[in-house]
């Protein structure tokens, strides 16, 4: 939503909303030498940081805003079933 790649441990939902190497990154909990690998990369390569930003920017727009965010499909789930939130 920020327009900025993610750096996330793997854990529930990361991996749905990150793109390895596209919209961020997803290292294993506990791995302090990868996570500053990846910080420390984009930090040096301000070409990769904006391509990922805007891939950000692209992913949260077309997946997880507006029509696609979590409450407006729950929305659309409870008005099938007959409930008017």
């Amino acid at each position: 939503a920020c327009g900025v790649p993610v750096i996330a441990t793997e854990n529930v939902g990361a991996s749905d909303v990150i793109i390895p190497g596209k919209t961020g990154y997803v290292v294993r909990s506990g791995n302090s030498d990868d996570l500053a690998k990846h910080i420390n990369e984009l930090y040096i390569d301000n070409v990769l940081l904006e391509k990922m930003s805007i891939n950000s920017s692209k992913f949260y727009v077309e997946y997880l805003a507006g029509d696609n965010s979590y409450e407006s499909q729950m929305n659309k789930v409870y008005l099938k079933l007959g409930v008017n939130l």
